[in-house]
């Protein structure tokens, strides 16, 4: 679920040459070129359902629009709440630009993407609301490593990390595709991949669908698998 602002970084000096899916597949990013090479977003009608709907929504949404090589995301300033220490953490690069807005529907262009942040039942209720409005796509998960904090996401049908990722593959002639997850919105990548593997910290669903579970992403666990797998030793 990532943007290039923080995916971009993680990929450099990886020698990584596969397209990435990025924000569930909303976007298809070159981590050689660094450049965005599609994105998927919203109609003109999911567009204004969403910014209406996030007029009166009690918690601040954050709604990504495209310019070229650019995310901007408007969100309601005043108020932010727990948004504050997401921002920060991601302000400065290149690839975004946080813009805070006093009324969402002002918010220039389409929408390809938007997120909001807080408690489960508050998240629900607007999740409700966007179904029966659009036909979006949603996802609504708990943060791994914040216990109180739940993410609702909205991005295109036409987008999804299994097509995405399909996608990447016939970039690079893949033979196969081996997934790592760790939380409900990685169930589509596993739908796609031919071999899954779950974190030790994931979500419990996840870890059920997954051919095999490896070490924690706080202990390089996705890294140690692949190294295993490569030269030829058990996979851990």
């Amino acid at each position: 679920a990532r943007s290039p602002a923080t995916a971009a970084a993680l990929l450099a000096g990886t020698g990584a040459n596969a397209p990435a899916a990025l924000m569930n597949g909303v976007l298809l990013f070159d981590p050689v070129r660094e450049r965005i090479l599609r994105s998927e977003g919203f109609s003109r009608a999911e567009t204004a359902a969403v910014l209406s709907l996030a007029r009166g929504w009690p918690l601040p949404a954050m709604i990504y629009t495209r310019s070229d090589q650019t995310l901007t995301v408007f969100y309601r300033g005043a108020d932010a709440g727990c948004l504050d220490g997401f921002i920060a953490a991601r302000s400065g690069s290149r690839w975004k630009r946080w813009q805070p807005t006093k009324d969402y529907l002002s918010v220039p262009g389409e929408a390809l993407y938007a997120a909001v942040l807080g408690p489960r039942e508050i998240l629900a209720a607007l999740e409700a609301d966007v179904k029966k409005a659009t036909a979006l796509h949603t996802v609504l998960y708990r943060e791994v490593d914040r216990e109180n904090v739940w993410v609702f996401e909205a991005f295109s049908a036409r987008a999804s990390k299994a097509e995405a990722i399909r996608a990447s593959a016939r970039a690079v002639g893949a033979e196969r595709i081996v997934a790592f997850g760790d939380n409900l919105n990685d169930l589509p990548l596993f739908e796609a991949a031919d071999v899954r593997v779950a974190v030790a910290n994931a979500v419990p669903r996840l870890k059920a669908e997954a051919d095999f579970v490896c070490g924690a992403n706080t202990e390089d666990g996705v890294v140690r698998w692949i190294e295993a797998e490569l030269s030829g030793g058990p996979a851990l």
